[in-house]
């Protein structure tokens, strides 16, 4: 089941709320500014375009206004997916999350760390692109997996990586709150997907000093931690996975540790 098409006010109230303010300005300008000095290229439709002219000029504040009437909700939706990300106490509350709401804190969680994001409207419950993310010049592409019940199979890896070539993306993450099979792990290794997955209970656990969070010793990370000193876990047990890497846990991307 994919989304259904949203109306301008919607997405609206879903964005940050400069993007309102923005609209409403370029709204009034082309419409007060530019298109009443459109002038006809023959007689017959100077009386149409006149008109039009002056129906835009009519409207421009009225359509700037209707623009700035989804900013509140617009504050109001930024503020709820801060306090519910702030609520989340660990793996199993996130499970607990509906998958519009994963998302949206998903996408929350990378705003903190520095990236810009956009919600695409192309994905939904059971697949699609969620998400996209610039750092600089940079572009990123993210899909959102709220599936308890089963992992997350290597066409879904596939299927993100494909459309990372199609837009020239630098990279992509795959998120979920379950796990990915073994075949999505392998295509994964050795190119720019990051698979986010839980934790695995017990002795799979690592404990993180960069992020502050448990991860998955089994997997790689980019190169970023191939090598895990001797830290405090949360029960207090040291814990040491030297010469091992590891990928960031949807515990670390929610800084839950």
């Amino acid at each position: 089941m994919t989304r259904k098409r949203e109306s301008i006010f919607a997405i609206l109230a879903i964005c940050p709320w400069w993007i309102s303010v923005a609209a409403s300005v370029i709204a009034y300008i082309v419409l007060r500014d530019l298109l009443p000095h459109i002038h006809a290229g023959d007689k017959l439709t100077v009386p149409i375009v006149t008109g039009l002219g002056q129906l835009a000029y009519v409207s421009a504040p009225y359509v700037a206004f209707l623009l700035l009437l989804p900013l509140p909700f617009s504050l109001f939706n930024a503020r709820q997916r801060k306090q519910t990300l702030e609520s989340q106490t660990g793996l199993k509350s996130i499970r607990g999350l509906d998958w519009k709401t994963f998302e949206q804190l998903v996408g929350e969680a990378f705003r903190r760390q520095g990236f810009a994001v956009a919600e695409t409207g192309q994905g939904g419950a059971d697949g699609g692109l969620d998400l996209a993310l610039r750092k600089g010049s940079e572009l990123f592409l993210v899909q959102c997996k709220q599936w308890r019940a089963y992992k997350v199979s290597v066409n879904i890896v596939r299927e993100l990586y494909g459309v990372m070539a199609a837009k020239g993306a630098a990279g992509g993450f795959v998120i979920t709150s379950g796990k990915f099979t073994e075949d999505a792990k392998a295509f994964a290794t050795g190119r720019n997907v990051e698979l986010i997955d839980g934790p695995p209970p017990g002795e799979n656990d690592c404990y993180c000093p960069n992020y502050g969070a448990l991860l998955q010793a089994s997997n790689c990370c980019n190169g970023r931690h191939t090598h895990m000193p001797k830290v405090q876990q949360p029960n207090g047990q040291a814990y040491s996975k030297a010469g091992r890497k590891c990928w960031r846990t949807v515990l670390g991307l929610f800084k839950i540790s």
